[in-house]
């Protein structure tokens, strides 16, 4: 108490003395100016300062990040980008806006992020293709009312059954193993079983410039014609977590 009374009678003095107050403490810089600092390690804690928001606190978090997304800077556009795509603060109303501002940087780096975003979410496998012949998943005559989700997360990927009178259920599960890009809208990507790691695929996955479809070839490397898997977008929400 007594330290407390002295400082603020210094202050006083210095007050009347020279027209000054006393010298105050640097205000501390918010958490989306930290997400958008050039250093590296700042970025990182404020990321992780980020991820433990609550729903609302995100949602305001994406909205003011909007604006980063047209910055003149590559590098404030490139690590809001990465901020909203790291944490998918925005949801479905941002996806096409980070997407863009990811690949207007231009890098490979930036090119696989932004293509990795844009698979996160629920898609269902529509159909099957190859060549001008195409056909529906169960080889019948109109669309099933079975379906099959595949749920793309940030670490994994989810293949979940959805049969027409029983309810859902998870019928494999894959872990992201190295990703090649081949172009600016094609990449290899590695997968991994995750109960069995000596179990694994490449399959060759090219995006629509809307991001609503989604062609995955298996063997694409080695076969002219690969039978291609189509799935269309549902939207960004998956199941729940599972340990």
């Amino acid at each position: 108490m007594k330290t407390i009374t002295s400082r603020v009678l210094c202050c006083a003095v210095v007050s009347v003395l020279f027209g000054a107050g006393c010298p105050q403490k640097p205000a501390q810089p918010s958490l989306e100016q930290r997400l958008l600092a050039k250093d590296q390690a700042a970025r990182a804690r404020a990321l992780a300062e980020a991820s433990t928001l609550a729903p609302e606190a995100r949602k305001a978090l994406a909205m003011s990040l909007v604006a980063s997304l047209r910055s003149a800077d590559a590098d404030t556009r490139n690590n809001a980008a990465d901020a909203e795509a790291k944490l998918n603060l925005g949801g479905p109303e941002l996806r096409t806006a980070v997407i863009q501002a990811l690949n207007r940087v231009g890098t490979e780096d930036t090119q696989l992020t932004a293509f990795l975003y844009g698979l996160e979410g629920r898609w269902n496998l529509s159909s099957y293709r190859k060549g001008n012949e195409s056909w529906w998943p169960d080889h019948g005559s109109s669309r099933p009312k079975n379906e099959t989700h595949w749920i793309f997360r940030p670490r994994e990927l989810v293949i979940e059954s959805h049969p027409e009178f029983n309810p859902p259920f998870v019928s494999e599960r894959w872990v992201w193993g190295s990703v090649r890009r081949v172009t600016s809208d094609v990449f290899d990507v590695r997968l991994q079983k995750s109960d069995d790691s000596s179990i694994d695929e490449t399959k060759r996955f090219k995006l629509s410039p809307n991001g609503k479809i989604l062609e995955i070839a298996t063997n694409a490397q080695n076969t002219p014609e690969p039978v291609i898997q189509v799935m269309d977008f549902i939207s960004t929400d998956g199941p729940d977590e599972k340990p």
